[in-house]
């Protein structure tokens, strides 16, 4: 009651800084904060008031702040497997569980009560190859990835393959990848033949390989790592 009574201005602006750098963005905004902590004091330190303003708010929706969180591996490998909309089986569980637990994030083992670091300890030079390594393996599934399925739902497949390409990579990926990451992307998809009779005239199968070298390449991309 002391410290609440002595103090409640700085322990407000604290609880508000924690959710800020967890929901937004490392980097507090003190004006919002300062905005939130008197929410916060005049509903009786209830927390939901404060969360339901912050995420319907115009700052939370500002699109300087999209990018700006690093997804931990359960975000990373589930988003990947939902987005690309895989055969998912029980069986499959044991494997993703590991996979988890070898990049950083053991499900229901977090390493103290305040649960996993987070944010840019998700990312090392190990770390993200171990997150290419899965992503790479996902998009070889030929089990669980159907890839002339999932591309069938964009226009461009029949006719226009680049165009495809942009959509596909404006669906998986939250920001816009400039000129020269999409000649990469070119690049690993159908390589210097970038006309739609050269795409046409593939084989399914053909298809099939160029598509799977896609998905591995967007999965890979520094974008497709945060949200």
């Amino acid at each position: 009651d002391n410290l609440f009574a002595q103090r409640e201005q700085q322990i407000a602006k604290f609880i508000c800084r924690k959710l800020y750098r967890e929901f937004v963005y490392e980097i507090v905004d003190e004006d919002i904060i300062d905005q939130l902590a008197q929410m916060l004091i005049a509903n009786n330190w209830e927390i939901k008031p404060v969360m339901s303003t912050l995420l319907k708010s115009a700052h939370f929706m500002d699109s300087i702040n999209f990018g700006a969180h690093i997804t931990s591996p359960l975000e990373h490998l589930i988003g990947a497997i939902r987005m690309l909309e895989m055969d998912y089986e029980q069986s499959d569980a044991a494997t993703t569980f590991g996979a988890l637990a070898l990049i950083g994030c053991q499900l229901l083992d977090p390493p103290g009560v305040k649960g996993w670091p987070a944010y840019r300890t998700w990312i090392s030079a190990s770390r993200l190859a171990s997150r290419w390594f899965y992503t790479d393996a996902l998009s070889y599934n030929t089990n669980r990835f159907d890839t002339i399925e999932f591309a069938k739902h964009y226009d461009g497949y029949t006719d226009d393959p680049l165009d495809m390409m942009d959509e596909i990579i404006a669906d998986l990926v939250e920001l816009k990848i400039n000129d020269a990451q999409r000649d990469l992307a070119i690049g690993a998809f159908i390589g210097e033949e970038e006309n739609e009779i050269y795409w046409v005239t593939l084989p399914e199968s053909t298809k099939n390989l160029r598509l799977r070298e896609l998905f591995k390449h967007i999965l890979r991309l520094g974008e497709y790592q945060i949200i």
